[in-house]
């Protein structure tokens, strides 16, 4: 076939030889030659007629073997849909349990002992979406540095499976893995559905007073509340977690009015109740708080917290951070267990944005979790045990070598550790 297609392709005194089956037109010889001569040369050759030499003399000699050679090329391809396809190859990079057991062995171990001892504590909160998978890096539990104490997931309502094996291998390192379930969000869910209609925000409380059929709807929420606890807390068994962030950031209750007030009270009422039920069941299972402990309406609950971790995520300041938790300070509230919360800033993130302090005396910015692990390590009339970092994912990408290099560097100052 190819020299049938060798032979067509003879044509205006041109040599040009084309594969039929390709869309490529492959020139092996250069233009100008005979198209008469390159043909008495491919007989000659075949039929032995030695009268055909003498045209493979001087400059010519060599055009001959040219041609063949590529024939022969072309040959070696009986089609372009022949032609080997590009695959993936996949290439194992064997880990250091898998190369060395007993010594990976002896790292998890040193790593428990470590997290069992008295030292410094490092929360990371990963916002994930409910039902979804870990979209990058960052929001894998297992990713994150084998010396961070807690990692906190946002949702865990219908946990993609990929999260089950993550939570286990991230358990293997002795860190504790976490979920929120946070009282503003069943309010919410409530809210939207139950709207309230024109006729009900038209009706106050005296005319309320005034009938004779008592109100219902606060009674509703509360029991909603209460079932609505308790399926999210059950989550925490059924997923394998190792405990649970109670959150609450709400607003004062001396900003709230008497309606708004009566609605606060018994909702945390509720949500308290089934905490402090399930913590009873349970424990062996940690329970932390998170939020602005001043502003509950009952803080009892805070006593069977491990941590209390105050949200300071709009702080700009060292000076700042003792503010604000000078201020959870209040009567009912332990002292001795803080974790103050503040923010991975953003890639490209502005230094006036969340996730920054503002400049110190030498005009430097530094980000927020470096300057709250230096803090930190500072005495003060209140327990400082560490910190939470919301956003945690914003750490993972850096100009730096290392992935998430601030949390490490957090770990570090405040525990002279350098994983």
């Amino acid at each position: 076939m190819i020299a049938a297609c060798a032979m067509q392709c003879l044509h205006a005194h041109r040599v040009r030889i084309i594969c039929m089956q390709c869309p490529y037109a492959m020139p092996l010889m250069p233009y100008g030659r005979p198209a008469g001569l390159l043909q008495k040369r491919i007989q000659a050759k075949i039929s032995g007629d030695r009268s055909g030499q003498r045209f493979i003399t001087g400059r010519n000699k060599h055009a001959l073997p040219s041609v063949c050679a590529g024939l022969l090329a072309l040959s070696s391809l009986s089609s372009c849909s022949d032609w080997t396809r590009p695959e993936s190859v996949e290439i194992h990079a064997p880990t250091l349990e898998e190369q060395d057991p007993e010594l990976y062995a002896q790292y998890l171990q040193n790593l428990r002992e470590y997290k069992s001892s008295d030292h410094k504590m490092v929360m990371a909160v990963i916002e994930n979406q409910k039902g979804a998978a870990p979209t990058s890096q960052g929001y894998r539990p297992s990713a994150y540095p084998d010396s961070i104490d807690f990692i906190c997931l946002a949702d865990a309502e219908n946990l993609h499976p990929q999260y089950l094996d993550e939570i286990t291998v991230t358990q293997r390192k002795g860190t504790k893995v976490l979920y929120r379930i946070d009282y503003a969000d069943i309010r919410s869910e409530w809210e939207i559905l139950h709207p309230e209609t024109p006729a009900e925000n038209a009706e106050t409380a005296e005319d309320r007073n005034d009938a004779d059929t008592p109100d219902t709807g606060n009674e509703d929420f509360f029991n909603y509340c209460r079932q609505r606890t308790e399926s999210l807390a059950g989550l925490c068994g059924q997923y394998g977690f190792d405990g649970i962030v109670m959150a609450y950031g709400g607003d004062a209750p001396a900003n709230l009015n008497d309606e708004d007030m009566a609605i606060l009270t018994g909702g945390m009422n509720a949500f308290n109740t089934v905490m402090k039920a399930w913590k009873d069941a349970n424990p062996s299972k940690l329970l932390l708080f998170s939020g602005l402990p001043q502003n509950l309406p009952e803080t009892g609950i805070l006593a069977d917290c491990t941590y209390i971790i105050v949200n300071a995520e709009t702080a700009v300041s060292k000076d700042e951070l003792s503010v604000m938790i000078r201020k959870a300070c209040v009567e009912g509230v332990p002292a001795d267990r803080f974790i103050v919360g503040v923010a991975a800033a953003a890639p490209g993130n502005a230094l006036s944005d969340e996730g920054w302090f503002t400049a110190d005396a030498d005009g430097n910015s530094v980000r927020a979790i470096e300057g709250a692990a230096d803090w930190v390590m500072t005495a003060d009339s209140f327990k400082k045990c560490g910190i939470s970092v919301s956003d945690a994912h914003n750490d993972y990408f850096s100009s730096d070598a290392a992935v998430f290099p601030n949390i490490r560097k957090a770990i570090t100052r405040m525990n002279h550790i350098g994983r």
